[in-house]
């Protein structure tokens, strides 16, 4: 079967899914704090700002959709951590509790809050627009926010299957080597690590080959695709899957084992942080 690296075992990884609330969240729910109160109300708007509690409106609209922004941003991040709940591997299931947990529990949080705010500011049920223009309104509100999730769910992983085929073909792909006069074709994915030891260049493969091949580290650290092969150290560049274990040291260096050989391999403690993040990615 050969060797089949991490990545192409999983189509993708949802616990470090990218989701861009972070970055337009905070321009998204104060348009919507503000556009609600304006829209949930049967008043025209020069009616409206001349109402005592507007302002007061305004400022419980915002406070509202910022609690449910937040609990909307972990609610997804939660529920993607789940293998079962999965939207690639079980769609309908997803669908429902991602409605229960993202439309219909903010939804009844968010009434209920108003309720409490009408209390406050002595506004009876029967004259507010809580059940004809609010409800109606927040149920849109949330059930576009919740699709808009999902949207960036599809057109991210939909990248990264993309980024991941575009790699694994890399993957695939052969480098010509020169060892001596005789040049030769070796996949990629068949390269376990390369070594440099008193300036001559080594190659070895999975299957246990060692080749005296030219150039320098360097020169192959720009040949090999990144998503597989780390340098190490100064003499060291190795495939992810050579590697066969990790061990901090009192030094807070990385011994790194390695397959098809005994060597003592350490990762000096500059590039260990790099080093971790590549390996998780």
């Amino acid at each position: 079967m050969g060797t089949v690296p991490y990545e192409l075992r999983q189509i993708i990884k949802v616990t470090n899914f990218n989701y861009h609330d972070k970055n337009f969240g905070w321009i998204i729910y104060p348009i919507l704090g503000v556009s609600f109160t304006i829209f949930a109300n049967d008043n025209d708007f020069e009616t409206l700002i001349q109402i005592p509690s507007f302002k007061w409106d305004i400022v419980f609209s915002l406070f509202v959709v910022s609690i449910i922004g937040f609990y909307l941003a972990w609610l997804v991040r939660h529920l993607d951590k789940s293998k079962d709940l999965s939207w690639e591997k079980n769609f309908s299931k997803r669908a429902i509790i991602q409605f229960i947990y993202g439309v219909a529990a903010p939804l009844t949080l968010a009434l209920g809050l108003e309720l409490v705010y009408l209390n406050i500011i002595n506004v009876d049920l029967n004259q507010s627009s809580i059940l004809n223009l609010e409800l109606p309104l927040a149920f849109l509100y949330l059930f576009i926010l919740n699709l808009l999730y999902y949207l960036n769910y599809v057109s991210v992983a939909y990248r990264k299957k993309l980024e991941e085929k575009d790699a694994s073909k890399l993957f695939e792909e052969k480098v010509k080597v020169s060892v001596g006069a005789k040049e030769s074709l070796i996949p990629i994915k068949n390269i376990a690590f390369l070594k440099s030891e008193d300036k001559v260049l080594w190659l070895y493969t999975f299957e246990d080959k060692q080749l005296h091949i030219s150039g320098t580290l360097n020169d192959w650290k720009l040949r090999l695709p990144n998503e597989y092969f780390y340098r190490l150290n100064r003499q060291i560049i190795v495939n992810r899957d050579a590697i066969e274990g990790l061990e901090s040291t009192e030094t807070r260096r990385l011994k790194v084992f390695l397959k098809n050989t005994d060597d003592d391999i350490y990762l000096p403690k500059s590039k260990v942080t790099d080093f971790r993040k590549w390996w998780k990615s």
